[in-house]
């Protein structure tokens, strides 16, 4: 795209130099009288035509990075190689918010709102907390404590907490497939190996997932990529009898008929890719189609770390898309700790 743009504009500045100097030059060119020296020094103050911006350039705000302004401002954007600034497109490096930037958002702009971090005050009893620590780029952290309601939905809250064990979950086959050797390989579901997946910004929902079982194994097992005999864990069982339901803020969401309902369909190996949804800012009022409350945020620091992740701009082959602002992060965010807890233990 830059060098196309590269390519245009010379060829904007080409046909420039010919319209106007062979127009000019027959003009005010024409005399036989004028010396070489003449000729040669008339054609260079007819370059400025085409080189230099008009005056009015300086004044139009088309690309926002600094070094833009910076040049349109004085009018020399051509002359001092920036192109960026002499073109005024929004190239996406210097123009655009640092995605670790807890103020930078979805499209790369910084922008403020006004947000309740308080956590909810669910009637629901919480039995057991799940403490995930996030990893957000290279040099950020973010706490989410996570309480569960083992007594409202025990099948849903207990699919979640073995999948945050160091055990993991399984969902089907034999056990033996869970070591190598035995003609067939697998892993539990480790949430512990999850990434954020998805981040929605007008609704506040981020969502942790596997989005590849291969993967999650190649890297467990240290090896490049998963066997030819790798076999992905099934979905499990779906749990009947629990009727969707919308997620308030602050609720952690699953799919009613069990982790890895919630895109049902696809690739078994990417069947865990959106196991929990977590429910920032404002997601009042949501569908709950397929989705069950399996929990809550607990603390208003948790609450705080999903609107960061929600807030965080979507991946750039998304970008650009009219009306398309929901999608996989731009940065790569990851679980790098999980502590559960009983509820009242530790706290």
């Amino acid at each position: 795209m830059r060098s196309l743009a590269l390519i245009l504009l010379t060829l904007e500045i080409v046909s420039c130099f010919r319209s106007v100097i062979m127009v000019k030059l027959r003009r005010n060119l024409g005399s036989l009288s004028s010396t070489r020296r003449d000729y040669l020094a008339r054609v260079a103050s007819l370059v400025g035509v085409c080189v230099l911006p008009p005056p009015s350039l300086a004044d139009t705000e088309i690309a926002i990075g600094s070094a833009e302004r910076a040049c349109r401002e004085r009018g020399d954007c051509l002359q001092t190689g920036n192109f960026d600034g002499a073109l005024g497109f929004n190239w996406g490096g210097r123009d655009r918010c640092d995605a670790r930037d807890p103020t930078c958002r979805t499209g790369g702009k910084v922008e403020g709102a006004e947000v309740d971090f308080t956590p909810p005050l669910s009637a629901e009893k919480v039995t057991d907390v799940v403490e995930v620590t996030l990893s957000v780029g290279r040099d950020e952290t973010l706490k989410v404590r996570m309480g569960l309601f083992g007594d409202k939905n025990p099948t849903a809250a207990s699919q979640v907490l073995k999948a945050f064990s160091s055990e993991g979950l399984v969902t089907g086959g034999p056990r033996l497939a869970m070591e190598d050797g035995y003609g067939i390989s697998s892993i539990p579901i480790l949430a512990s190996n999850a990434v954020l997946t998805y981040v929605g910004s007008k609704s506040g929902t981020v969502t942790l997932g596997l989005p590849s079982q291969g993967k999650v194994y190649a890297k467990v097992k240290n090896v490049r990529k998963a066997p030819a005999e790798f076999v992905p864990q099934p979905r499990p069982p779906p749990i009947a009898g629990i009727p969707g339901e919308a997620g308030d803020l602050g609720m952690v969401m699953m799919a009613s008929k069990g982790l890895g309902y919630i895109e049902e369909g696809g690739d078994l190996d990417e069947a865990f890719e959106r196991l929990i949804e977590l429910r920032g800012y404002g997601s009042e009022g949501g569908s709950g189609k397929g989705r069950v409350a399996v929990g809550q945020l607990m603390d208003r620091e948790s609450m705080e770390s999903i609107y960061r992740l929600s807030t965080l701009p979507i991946n750039k082959k998304f970008q650009g898309i009219v009306g398309v602002v929901d999608g996989p992060p731009l940065v790569n965010v990851k679980v790098v700790e999980v502590e559960i807890t009983k509820e009242g233990e530790g706290n």
